[in-house]
């Protein structure tokens, strides 16, 4: 490396006080090309660099005139060469190699700045000029500085000089990071805010470093465990084996997760908020497996792999290492997770919410089988919660006998030590237990009689009675009471699944109700309805032809509502399957631009829009004709009435369906080219918008009278595009009511009858016009639209 002593430099220039004013000047102009920007000492090098090949080039009396007229004392140069010469000469004798290549500029300030530690400052704000120093103190670049007009943020400077105030001289941009690195040595580092970082799987802080006060570093994230591993080691025990704050795939980690949930759920049924250990005691036992030296993820995971072989159940908790004891036993047999009765198992679920509905224990019934339910047992609850129970009903009595049976608690142990629910009813068997003698308090003797009918059951709590809830196959309760009787007669034959299983396989039904795969109309007359008896109880079916893809089947509902809608498809697959339709003619009639975009936009080629738009079309027919037929007469007529109609309506559909998929291919293109964050709400308002109109099946589900406004709706979604430009705000501010508008219809969407279903899509469809007068006028609207008229239009529809 080059030896270049540049603090030197300063005593090459002439002394000012030795100059007049009007030279002093000119020498400043000349020294200007030796400026180098964000460092002053990278000038002086380029000084010494520039004396140097002019000493080679000049004589020496031509390099005296030389540095006179540059304005450079030519004794300080020569000074300064000679301790440039002993600098080498004292290398030479140490051994240190040098070289000629040019030194970074990085290099040179590492290596001043190793002796300029105390002469570095920092600039809190970038308007600010001022620079803060070293204990505080506060100083300026100095004008002459190629730094004064544009500062850094981090200067270091070769002197500090307090005239009128302090001014560092010969100054230079730093890194802050370059001070960290140098000043090993005289650096404080301080840590705060120890915490767990779940993604790191480790323990991490708040790092600040300072150099006689000034924040090198402010605020780094660090690991704790290089800080304190004790700290860091009980935040990786507390927050990932205790608090279960750790993404990992260890088996035992996932078994302990298991038995803790488990362990968890068993305090819903024993009702209960002190079953599982504390994590306290969790900790302890965690703190005594591990070794003192796994503090992160990391360190777990190195240690685990070699500990996992020796002794691989070492972390594994059991069910009764998570279980507390020490607040009275428990055991899982008492809280079964199903309800046996003969060959019918009843799954059984658990809630400890009180006052709450479906507090206590739940019996969930599929519905097919509530006929076969019997009462008998259930007024024994399960063997957890049968003390309460007996308990509760005690208190029930009124309190003239109540008084004689204390302590309650002692009575209901002595019942249950007795009896089983094998013995008969509960409350029939609790009665005649307490009828007779019963010693009281004082000593003596009362004759007690009681009937069942002395046991108020409204007073029990709700908790202490089982709650039956009544189910379809997927699990989603129909009702739920405190009385299977009332549920039982409730729901007899309301069931779908019962009614088709009833139905089917009763004697009297016809042997049509069972076929499948249907082509054409072979089953005679479909029957408006069909009843059955099964269970005492009268079940209605209601039999349709279902639509299969390929075919039509028959099929059994519990409604007329399924029914009509069940036989509205399956008469349309029906004479799709009979109207033989000139599909090449359908396809010569679209464009190629259709065809692109009909290729580009996913939805599965033309074959499938043919498909899909001729459904359309025996929708419409259908409605025109009047619905569909029960009868094979009728049908045929059906058929010859829409065969005729056929293509033509199919063209205009098929048509529709181009032009809308052909707008939602440049819509779609004009959405993604929006890039500004900004935009972001409007884009994904566009974009749902624009699903929501073009997807697969739209052209059905939108059906052939309304699908011509689909591709007006898409235009308008292009023109909002071209208007909104930057604007972001106004386009949000006329987005939002429009948004909470269809937000609404969506979420009754989802829980509408089917009788109401057209009605609340029509209100559904005129968001879309209010769409297009407040973002597309010009596209125009078939009639007056405004937010005000939904909103009738919806008040109207949920309140008929």
């Amino acid at each position: 490396m080059r030896i270049v002593v540049v603090i030197a430099a300063a005593l090459a220039t002439q002394d000012p006080r030795e100059r007049p004013m009007e030279k002093q000047q000119e020498a400043d102009a000349a020294h200007v090309v030796f400026r180098e920007e964000g460092s002053d000492f990278l000038g002086f090098v380029k000084l010494w660099e520039y004396v140097r090949e002019q000493q080679k080039e000049l004589t020496k009396g031509e390099f005296r005139r030389m540095c006179k007229t540059d304005y450079l004392n030519y004794l300080r140069i020569r000074e300064w060469q000679d301790i440039n010469k002993q600098l080498r000469d004292v290398i030479s004798t140490l051994n240190i190699r040098t070289h000629t290549d040019a030194a970074e500029p990085d290099r040179i300030h590492l290596s001043l700045l190793a002796g300029l530690l105390s002469h570095v400052g920092f600039r809190a704000t970038t308007t600010e000029r001022e620079f803060t120093g070293a204990r505080n103190a506060k100083f300026m670049i100095a004008p002459g500085s190629g730094l004064a007009r544009k500062p850094p943020s981090w200067v270091m400077a070769a002197e500090l000089v307090e005239t009128n105030r302090l001014w560092a001289r010969v100054a230079a941009r730093i890194e802050p990071a370059w001070v960290e690195r140098l000043a090993v040595h005289l650096i404080k580092r301080t840590y705060s805010d120890p915490r767990w970082d779940e993604k790191r799987g480790a323990a991490v802080a708040t790092e600040r470093v300072t150099l006689y006060g000034l924040p090198i570093v402010s605020a780094r994230t660090v690991d704790y465990a290089r800080v304190d591993p004790v700290v860091a080691r009980e935040l990786f025990i507390h927050h990932a084996l205790v608090g279960r704050e750790w993404t990992t795939r260890h088996a035992f980690f996932h078994g302990n997760v298991r038995r803790m949930e488990e362990v968890r759920a068993l305090e819903d049924r024993a009702r209960r908020r002190d079953v599982l250990i504390g994590e306290e005691a969790l900790f302890d036992m965690f703190d005594a497996r591990l070794p003192v030296d796994v503090v992160s993820a990391r360190h777990f995971d190195q240690w685990w792999k070699k500990a996992s072989r020796d002794t691989p159940d070492l972390l594994t908790l059991t069910t009764e290492d998570v279980i507390d004891s020490s607040n009275g036993p428990i055991r899982l047999e008492d809280f079964p997770d199903d309800w046996v009765q003969g060959a019918n198992r009843f799954a059984l679920s658990y809630r400890y919410e009180p006052n709450r509905p479906g507090d206590g224990v739940t019996v969930h019934i599929p519905l097919p089988v509530l006929n076969r339910v019997r009462a008998d047992g259930f007024d024994w609850q399960i063997p957890g919660r049968r003390h309460e129970l007996v308990e509760s009903l005690i208190r029930s009595l009124p309190k003239a006998t109540r008084r004689h049976l204390v302590p309650i608690s002692d009575h209901a142990d002595d019942f249950l030590r007795s009896h089983t629910p094998k013995d008969g009813p509960l409350i029939e068997l609790l009665a005649r237990r307490l009828t007779g003698a019963i010693r009281t308090t004082s000593g003596g003797y009362v004759d007690i009689v009681l009937r069942p009918g002395d046991f108020d059951l409204e007073r029990l709590p709700d908790d202490v009675r089982i709650t039956f809830s009544v189910e379809d196959e997927h699990g989603h309760p129909f009702a739920t009471a405190k009385d299977l009787g009332t549920l039982v007669e409730r729901f007899s034959g309301q069931t779908r699944t019962a009614i088709a299983d009833a139905v089917t396989r009763g004697a009297d039904a016809p042997a049509a109700l069972e076929q499948r795969g249907l082509r054409t109309w072979a089953v005679g007359t479909i029957p408006k309805q069909i009843e059955a008896r099964t269970g005492g109880h009268t079940v209605v079916g209601h039999p349709a032809l279902v639509d299969d893809g390929d075919s039509v089947s028959m099929r059994i509902f519990a409604t007329a509502a399924e029914q009509a809608t069940a036989m509205w498809k399956g008469t349309r697959r029906l004479l799709a399957l009979a109207i033989t339709v000139p599909r090449k003619q359908l396809e010569r009639q679209l464009s190629n631009d259709a065809r692109l975009a009909l290729a580009a936009s996913g939805m599965g080629g033309v074959d499938a829009l043919i498909d899909e738009s001729l459904l359309c079309t025996y929708d419409q027919l259908l409605r025109q004709h009047g619905g569909p037929r029960w009868d094979e007469a009728a049908f045929a007529d059906l058929r010859d009435l829409v065969r005729a109609d056929t293509f033509y309506a199919a063209s205009v559909v098929i048509a529709s369906a181009a032009q809308a998929i052909a707008a939602a291919g440049s819509a779609a293109r004009k959405i993604d080219g929006l890039r500004a964050e900004p935009l972001q709400l409007s884009v994904d308002d566009m974009r749902r918008q624009l699903r929501w109109l073009v997807h697969p099946g739209f052209v059905t589900s939108t059906g052939a009278d309304r699908l011509p406004d689909v591709a007006r709706y898409v235009e308008g979604i292009g023109v909002r595009v071209d208007k909104l430009g930057g604007d972001a705000v106004r386009d949000r501010k006329r987005m939002q009511p429009i948004r909470r508008l269809q937000d609404e219809i969506d979420d009754l969407l989802l829980t509408c009858p089917p009788s109401r279903m057209r009605e609340l899509l029509d209100v559904r469809w005129l968001v879309e016009e209010l769409r297009i007068s407040v973002f597309a006028q010009a596209l125009g609207t078939p009639g007056p639209i405004s937010e005000q008229r939904i909103v009738r239009a919806l008040d109207a529809l949920t309140e008929g």
